[in-house]
């Protein structure tokens, strides 16, 4: 009994350590899915180019969306009361601004246009290289 639970888990680290050192691909071959697996091929491998869907034509334009500010009051107090009287006097200000889409760039593909933040479009422009000098 001893001896089978030693072999067991002999076998079990051996799996583990493949995995964490392999790629991982042998945790998702199952016995159904190795009789359907074939090499990869030149036939093969055009098929599966050609089910790739083609790129947008051109570039794709950047349009910078501001952020939406947050109003608030000018200056807060601790009262219910008193703060209705200090929104009149005071009125309100910009506490902040709000980013809908954070880093995210969405992009519209049949008119070839992306939706950014300008801190990510300008990050885009320095880091690509520029084929259009309109992009």
């Amino acid at each position: 009994m001893n001896e089978d639970l030693k072999r067991i888990i002999d076998k079990l680290s051996r799996q583990i350590a493949a995995e964490i050192q392999g790629d991982g691909a042998g945790a998702y071959i199952t016995a159904e899915s190795a009789a359907v697996c074939e090499p990869l091929t030149f036939d093969a491998l055009q098929r599966m180019i050609a089910a790739i869907p083609p790129a947008p034509k051109g570039p794709v334009r950047l349009i910078e969306v501001e952020p939406y500010p947050i109003y608030g009051p000018a200056r807060r107090h601790r009262k219910r009361r008193i703060q209705k009287k200090w929104l009149k006097r005071y009125g309100s200000t910009i506490v902040g601004y709000e980013y809908p889409m954070g880093d995210n760039v969405l992009v519209d593909e049949k008119r070839g246009v992306g939706y950014c933040h300008p801190h990510v479009a300008r990050w885009i422009r320095q880091n690509t290289t520029l084929v259009n000098p309109l992009f």
